[in-house]
Order: structure tokens, then C-alpha cells, then sequence
């Protein structure tokens, strides 16, 4: 009998974790054609270059780490070039952060709560408000942070090999994201405290037998990030563009950091409303949780909350897609509430305490459902209005008539942001330099330097169709306005962008 009712449960637990992930398919799937946002058109068409032979840092330049490249580059070996891929890869992803979520959760408290969790993740993680249904690089920070909570979650203190795994996964996050180094520094805190309180000095051999594991992955994967670039020549353009160019584009961290926690409004922000549900039971369990989950205390949940606050501030922008980086906490400690809630009225206490908590757990999925069934009403095109306004719509139009004006060999650049104009249009851009922001951020001297080069580019490699943005900077005014005129018709204007193509010589 009991090994009967043992058998029902995972079978319901597998067939919950079945439908959940149907879930994920079905709403990834309805956004399909939804236009691309540009950071996710400059990973894809940085990584089809690079599979075309191209070279990153130098040849290509943008100041992401390699990481989130070589994701791409691995969905379009498998699914193409194409947008099917990039939606898969979301899939894939967003399924993985949601069992591992389940895991994590299970151990520490049971199966139901891992399964509210996991429900809460597919439902949140998919905010339209936080552009979370289409994969930008915080999706792969928190899939690689939350399978690094499993493995820490298994650590007895004795088998190593959990501490690794951990670290392992962290190291992965570096490679995408370098801001993952807060929330570890976060969790190397908790466990400083925890150790201190645990082992004298015989217990020294545990304490760096684990921070080794912890630590050590990211430091031999950066380590050998930095020789490969380096035996390459190529460490300069890497050190530039991962380093020295986020230290300018974000600025102070610190000053980041105090604006983030001491604005409400940065805090607590609107991009966060589809979601509010979940913050509220979150600052809930602030206040009423238990001492002790598995093997954690409470103050590792909250120590973790606020290194993914850090990770949120740092760069100091507050777009809405950074505050997916919260919801790892705003998806467990609801379900840790409920878990807390459930002990307390047990079958002992408050009668209605039960239904009480059951109806709080209906309200939140209602809640969260309710956007979800909102944005399946919508078309692709109504979902990135909704995001953005017309910006990525008018850059998809924009790469379309590109597409019609030019052959599959013809090279084109667009003085702008809008790299969903070569990924759309498939047409390759004649720099690597292929949006206009590192030309108004970084150093006078490197801004200098990319200005020439762009310029340097163009004249070398006239392309067949020149798109001019006017969104930055009035088009008389460019330093390219000489060339337009002299080579080039203007064909068409859609809102700001002006499409020029080269006059056939006589």
C-alpha cells in the first residue's frame, strides 16, 4: 500500500512537471515571429560570423564575455540560422531553471512546495513586463545559478564533489555575465559565517576543500579564456571589450548600488508588476519564515537576495529584462511561505488555517496566469508594442525591404543599434563594429580608434545598402553624409531610418 501511494506521487510529480513544461513550449512557441530585441540579433549574428570564420574582439566587437556566444553558436549548429533556434534555446533553458528550481526546492522542503515553486518560475519567467519570454543572457544566469543552488544544497560537508559542481556551473555564468560574481560573493559570505560557527581550527581543510570548489572553476575558466585570447593575439580587443568598456558603460558600481536600494522606484519597479504577487509573499517571508531549510539557514536565502539585487544594480540602467535576475528568490521564498504557512495550521491548529493557505496559492497562480492569458491573445506584433513600442517592428520592416533591395552576397551597414537589420535581412555588415554604441561610449581615445575604423570600413568596402538611423543624430550632420551624397540614392524612408543604395557606376 504504501509503496503504492509512493508510486501514484511521482507519477503525479512527473506528470505536473510534464504539463509545466508543455506550458513553457506552448507560450515560447506563440511568440515565434515576435521581432527580435537587438541584443539577442547581435549574439545571433555575432555567432553565425563566428562560425563563418570570423574572429570575436577583434574581427567582431561587442562587451559581452564569449559565454553567451558560444550558447548561440550552439543553437544555430543545431536548429540553423534562425529564429526557431533561439526560441528552442529559450525553451530549453527556461524547462531546465524550472526542474532545477524543483530539485533545489524539494530538498528543502518537500515535493509540493518544489512544485509551487517550479509553477511559480514557468509562470513568472515568461513576464512580458520583464521581457522574459524571449532569452536574453539573464535567462542563462539564472539557469546556471539556480542548477549551482542544487548542487550546494547537496553538500553534506564532507563529499566535495557538490562544492565543484557549483562552481562549475558558476564558472559558466562568468563566461556569460561577469556580474554573476555577486551573488557569489553573497553566498562565500554566508558560508564564511557558517563555517565560523561550525569548525574550529582542525576544520580548515573542509573550508578551503570547499571554497576551492566553489571558486576555482571560474578562475581556470577565465584563466583560460585570457590564454586563448592571448597565444591568439587578441587579448587586448577581449580585455577592451569585456572590461574596460563596462567599467565605463556602467560607471560607479557603488553609486549604482546606494540609487538601487535607496529608490523605491528601482526597487520596486513597474517592470516587476506581473509578478507583484510573488514580491509581496516574498517580503512576507522576510518576516515570518523558519530558521532552517534543509541544510541552510535563513539567512542564506537572504544573503542570496541581495546578491542578485547587486547583480540587478550594478551596471546602474534598471532595463526591465535585468530584474529577471530576482526571480530565483521571488520564485522560491513564496513557495518556502506556503511551505511555513502549511506547518503551522497543521491539523492541530487553526482549522481553517489549511484552506486559508490553499486559497492564497489559487490567488498567486490566478494572478500570474492572468498576464499569460493576456499576452496569448496577443500577435508577435502586439507582444514587442507592448515591450517597446515600434522600435524592433520598424528595424524587422527596415531589414525586410533591405532583404528585396540586395542578393544573398551583398554587404550592408546601418549607422544605428539595430542589429536585427543584418540578422533578418541575412545580409553581412562590412565592419564588425555593427552598432553605434561603443562609437558614444568608452574612452575618448577608443571611441577615436572605432570611429576611424568604421570609417576605415566603409571606404574600403562600400556596401550596396547603407541604412541611416536618424534616431542619432540629424543626417546632414554625419560624418558620412558626404559619401551618401556623392555614391548613393535614397530609396525609401521608413519613420527615422533613411535606406541609401549605391548608384550602379555608369
Amino acid at each position: 500500500m504504501k509503496t503504492g501511494t509512493m508510486t501514484r506521487s511521482r507519477i503525479f510529480t512527473i506528470s505536473v512537471l510534464i504539463m509545466l513544461s508543455g506550458w513553457v513550449v506552448l507560450v515560447k512557441w506563440h511568440g515565434l515571429a515576435e521581432p527580435l530585441e537587438r541584443d539577442l540579433t547581435t549574439y545571433a549574428y555575432i555567432a553565425h560570423s563566428l562560425i563563418d570564420g570570423n574572429e570575436l574582439y577583434t574581427d567582431l566587437w561587442d562587451h559581452k564575455p564569449p559565454g553567451i556566444f558560444l550558447l548561440y553558436m550552439l543553437a544555430e549548429m543545431v536548429g540553423g540560422y534562425d529564429q526557431h533556434s533561439i526560441v528552442a534555446l529559450g525553451i530549453v533553458f527556461t524547462i531546465l531553471s524550472a526542474i532545477f528550481l524543483y530539485l533545489f526546492l524539494a530538498r528543502m522542503a518537500d515535493t509540493p512546495t518544489a512544485l509551487l515553486g517550479a509553477a511559480f518560475w514557468v509562470l513568472a519567467s515568461n513576464s512580458v513586463a520583464l521581457q522574459g519570454n524571449q532569452p536574453n543572457v539573464e535567462l542563462f544566469l539564472n539557469a546556471f545559478t539556480l542548477m549551482a543552488l542544487w548542487a550546494l544544497g547537496h553538500w553534506d560537508g564532507r563529499n566535495f564533489k557538490f562544492p565543484l559542481l557549483a562552481g562549475i556551473f558558476l564558472a559558466m555564468a562568468a563566461v556569460c555575465k561577469t556580474i554573476i560574481v555577486f551573488p557569489v560573493f553573497f553566498i562565500c559570505l554566508y558560508y564564511c559565517y557558517d563555517f565560523a560557527k561550525k569548525y574550529d581550527r582542525s576544520g580548515y581543510k573542509k573550508i578551503i576543500g570547499f571554497f576551492a570548489g566553489l571558486l576555482a572553476p571560474s578562475v581556470i575558466l577565465w584563466l583560460g579564456v585570457f590564454a586563448y585570447f592571448g597565444l591568439q593575439g587578441r587579448f587586448a580587443g577581449l580585455w577592451e571589450a569585456v572590461f574596460e568598456f563596462n567599467q565605463h558603460y556602467a560607471g560607479s558600481i557603488s553609486r549604482n548600488v546606494w540609487r538601487f536600494f535607496s529608490s523605491p522606484e528601482k526597487l520596486f519597479s513597474r517592470s516587476l508588476t506581473e509578478i507583484w504577487i510573488l514580491v509581496l509573499l516574498a517580503l512576507i517571508w522576510f518576516g515570518a519564515s523558519r530558521q532552517q531549510y534543509g541544510p541552510f539557514k535563513r539567512t542564506f536565502f537572504i544573503l542570496l537576495f541581495f546578491g542578485l539585487c547587486f547583480e540587478v544594480a550594478s551596471p546602474g540602467y534598471g532595463y526591465p529584462h535585468y530584474y529577471q535576475l530576482l526571480l530565483p528568490v521571488y520564485c522560491m521564498l513564496p513557495a518556502l511561505l506556503c511551505y511555513d504557512l502549511r506547518l503551522k495550521f497543521d491539523p492541530s491548529g487553526w482549522p481553517y488555517g489549511r484552506s486559508v493557505v490553499g486559497g492564497l496559492i489559487i490567488l498567486s497562480l490566478v494572478y500570474l496566469g492572468y498576464f499569460q492569458a493576456q499576452y496569448l491573445t496577443m500577435t508577435p506584433y502586439q507582444i514587442s508594442h507592448k515591450k517597446y513600442g515600434k522600435l524592433f517592428t520598424r528595424s524587422f520592416e527596415v531589414a525586410d525591404e533591405v532583404k528585396r533591395m540586395t542578393a544573398p552576397g551583398d554587404a550592408i551597414y546601418e549607422w544605428g543599434a539595430e542589429t536585427g537589420i543584418y540578422y533578418y535581412s541575412k545580409r553581412n555588415a562590412v565592419s564588425g563594429i555593427t552598432y553605434i554604441y561603443p562609437l558614444l561610449s568608452g574612452s575618448r581615445a577608443e571611441r577615436t580608434r572605432k570611429i576611424k575604423r568604421v570609417v576605415r570600413d566603409i571606404n574600403q568596402s562600400p556596401p550596396e545598402v547603407f541604412v541611416y538611423n536618424e534616431r542619432y543624430g540629424k543626417l546632414k550632420k554625419n560624418i558620412f553624409y558626404g559619401l551618401l551624397k556623392q555614391d548613393y540614392q535614397l530609396v525609401k524612408k521608413i519613420d527615422s531610418y533613411y535606406i541609401f543604395k549605391k548608384t550602379p557606376l555608369s
